[in-house]
C-alpha cells in the first residue's frame, strides 16, 4: 500500500484497459446508432465505424500503455543499478588505441575516426 500512495506503483495500465473496453461498447454502439439513421449505407457505416474505429482506438490505447509502461521498466533498471555491486568489474583493455588523441580502434581500424591518424 505504501507503493501505491508514493506513486511507485502506477495504476494507470489497468485504467486504460478498462477505458478500452469502455471505448469498445462506444464505438460499437456510435456505429450501431449511425447505421441505424442511415438506412440506405447502414450496413457499411457500421462496418466501416466498427472495423476502422477498433483499430484507432486499439492503437491510441497501446500508445498509451507503452508509454506508461517506460516508467516501470525505467524503475526495474534502476534497481538493478542499486545492487551490490562490491565485486570489481573486470575491464579487459586489449583494445588497441590511438597513439594520439587515445580513441579506442576498431579491430583492423586503420586510421582514428576522431583524428585521422594512422593506427600502429
Amino acid at each position: 500500500m505504501g507503493n501505491f500512495f508514493s506513486f511507485r506503483t502506477m495504476v494507470s495500465n489497468t485504467a486504460i484497459k478498462i477505458v478500452y473496453v469502455l471505448g469498445v461498447i462506444g464505438i460499437t454502439l456510435a456505429g450501431g446508432t449511425l447505421a441505424a439513421e442511415a438506412r440506405d449505407n447502414g450496413t457499411l457505416i457500421f462496418l466501416g465505424i466498427f472495423v476502422l474505429g477498433q483499430i484507432v482506438w486499439r492503437l491510441l490505447c497501446e500508445a498509451w500503455i507503452l508509454f506508461f509502461s517506460m516508467h516501470e521498466q525505467l524503475v526495474h533498471i534502476r534497481a538493478g543499478l542499486n545492487q551490490d555491486t562490491s565485486a570489481p568489474i573486470s575491464v579487459s583493455n586489449t583494445a588497441p588505441s590511438c597513439a594520439q588523441c587515445g580513441n579506442p580502434l576498431p579491430k583492423g581500424a586503420d586510421f582514428c575516426g576522431i583524428c585521422g591518424k594512422p593506427a600502429k
